[in-house]
């Protein structure tokens, strides 16, 4: 293997694959409908008859999976039987209108009391009373909350307290079960694994963000705002995952991911960059600086000390990623990589993306969840640097697919794949990356870490 170390490339010319050219790809009606079919095998199997599913704003992957409707300013439900019955959706007064948006066929009811607060209510009916025409069989009905609490065996659901009090006056709530692991359990359920036209919408938008974060950071300078930066990011409108991030000097270390502001960034200052368009997220951090002689003296040994641990501990968690593999094999080979005193990380090796930026992550010390053909995960771990030293990070997302559906995929969607090869290309030959067959990145700068934000030249690599 060669020496790990920074390496002179040219990045203009390397990064060079830009924004998508073609359409945005959309989702098939037949697509949605084989999800609600396998929904519905689901609820027969284990002897359900109706599922009430939640979402919101801030919490619409369960909705959209099924719908394709994304509700914006208020709460919703859908309702969905063991039958072949038409589905339920349950909206506020806006909801109403834009749930138009949904291209499969559905029954709408308006129930007011779901709209913002103090709009015209014309509904006199509470919602168990809108609710009782559809919950036929008491002992057999499933809820859908926008997560989970299986994995600390806490018996609640993650749904409005005023809802759950509504289903409860037509039944025994002790028959009312939790099934949102039926959907977001990351080994089995439903949207743990894509159906290749719903991981090209995904690769689509990643090729967005990630080539608008390069833009940003490609045209850094000493004295610019936090919303300068922003404006070079030459966002196209898509909706976001997450408030756009840009932080840098003493508001970074006090708060870290904050939204951008009227700032001005200093050479010298650490740098946190992130954009999270819907399925996607690209994140970079690092100093503004064109090399290590414009750092504080005392962390001038940042390349060597952080950066290229950091490196290391990514190449082997992108190497390892291929149809089988247990997930706990990233967490040790990280963590056997980035180890404490120095290196702190909070959270989890990686996770699950969906058009919720965070869906769900497995990614534990003693995990037995195997990763499968239709995953998509975000190489995501953070490790907080004792000192001055802040840290450094790259987070890109990478899907997974076996041969046949690689193939099907490079025939339906030429450009993204093409894209796709571009980026495994460069990733082995540039950075010394060597990805699995399995594995499909789909950020444009995906592996590249950039420690000197006024010198994105400077990048570490294992390549010879």
């Amino acid at each position: 293997m060669a020496e790990l170390k920074l390496k002179k490339v040219d990045v203009k010319n390397i990064l060079n694959i830009g924004f998508p050219l073609e359409v945005e790809p959309e989702i098939p009606l037949l697509v949605y409908d084989n999800r609600i079919k396998k929904l519905r095998t689901l609820m027969k199997k284990e002897g359900f008859s109706t599922v009430l599913i939640y979402g919101d704003r801030e919490h619409l992957g369960n909705i959209m999976y099924f719908t394709g409707y994304d509700p914006r300013f208020e709460e919703t439900l859908l309702i969905v039987h063991d039958d072949d019955s038409e589905l339920v959706l349950i909206v506020g007064n806006e909801g109403y209108v834009y749930s138009n948006v949904s291209p499969v066929p559905h029954r709408k009811l308006l129930f007011s009391p779901f709209s913002l607060a103090g709009q015209p209510c014309n509904s006199t009916a509470d919602l168990a009373s809108v609710l009782k025409d559809f919950i036929h069989n008491t002992k057999s009905v499933g809820l859908v909350g926008w997560k989970s609490f299986s994995a600390s065996k806490t018996k609640n659901f993650a749904v409005p307290h005023f809802i759950v009090n509504a289903i409860s006056q037509l039944m025994d709530i002790t028959n009312l079960k939790d099934v949102t692991d039926w959907l977001m359990d990351p080994q089995n359920g439903l949207r743990s694994c894509y159906e290749i036209e719903q991981l090209a919408k995904f690769e689509w938008v990643s090729t967005w963000s990630s080539e608008s974060v390069f833009r940003a950071i490609s045209k850094l300078q000493d004295g610019q705002s936090e919303y300068e930066i922003a404006s070079n990011m030459q966002l196209n409108g898509y909706p976001h995952a997450h408030h756009l991030c840009i932080t840098s000097g003493d508001r970074l270390k006090s708060f870290f991911a904050g939204s951008p502001s009227s700032k001005k960034v200093k050479t010298g200052e650490p740098f946190f960059i992130a954009l999270g368009l819907r399925g996607s997220n690209t994140c970079r951090a690092g100093f503004l600086v064109h090399d290590a002689s414009e750092l504080p003296e005392n962390i001038r040994d940042y390349a060597s000390k952080v950066v290229i641990p950091y490196f290391k501990a990514i190449r082997s968690w992108y190497q390892k990623l291929s149809i089988g593999t247990n997930v706990s094999e990233l967490h040790r080979l990280v963590h056997s990589e980035l180890k404490k005193p120095l290196f702190n990380i909070g959270l989890n090796i990686g996770h699950q993306i969906d058009y919720e930026e965070w869906m769900n992550s497995p990614v534990t010390e003693n995990s037995t969840v195997e990763l499968k053909s239709g995953n998509y995960y975000q190489c995501d771990f953070f490790p907080a640097v004792e000192g001055d030293y802040f840290g450094t990070f790259a987070e890109d997302g990478v899907a997974l697919l076996n041969s046949s559906e690689r193939r099907e995929f490079e025939v339906k969607y030429p450009q993204a794949y093409k894209r796709i090869r571009y980026r495994r290309n460069i990733m082995k030959n540039i950075l010394g990356i060597e990805l699995s067959e399995d594995a499909m990145p789909f950020s444009n700068i995906c592996g590249f870490i950039f420690p000197y934000l006024y010198d994105l030249n400077l990048v570490p690599s294992a390549a010879i």
